[in-house]
């Protein structure tokens, strides 16, 4: 009985919170460059139905400006702070899983 609750608290305590994530698929993505930050800019950005998300991490092979991709990928809860015409504090960071011309 001893051992078992040393194990269970060691299952207890050892997960570990996970980012909010959600999984979504889109054809509908289209990437910009929206300049750079320093200048009020947001960098590369993801516009997905008429929304502007910005990834996390973007492959140089995608750095295209209005290329249009179909891309699946997660939505993050944090935001990127960036640019001076976007409301809010920023912009919601999408991590792409998987990207197609």
């Amino acid at each position: 009985m001893k051992y078992f609750f040393i194990v269970f608290l060691c299952v207890f305590f050892s997960c570990t919170k996970t980012e909010s994530t959600k999984l979504f698929s889109s054809t509908n993505a289209v990437i910009h460059w929206t300049g750079i930050v320093a200048a009020d800019g947001c960098d590369w950005t993801i516009e997905i139905d008429s929304k502007v998300y910005h990834p996390k991490e973007l492959a140089e092979s995608f750095k295209i400006d209005n290329l249009k991709v179909s891309i699946e990928y997660h939505l993050y809860d944090d935001k990127f702070p960036c640019g001076n015409g976007f409301p809010g504090a920023g912009l919601p960071i999408i991590h792409i899983v998987s990207v197609k011309q």
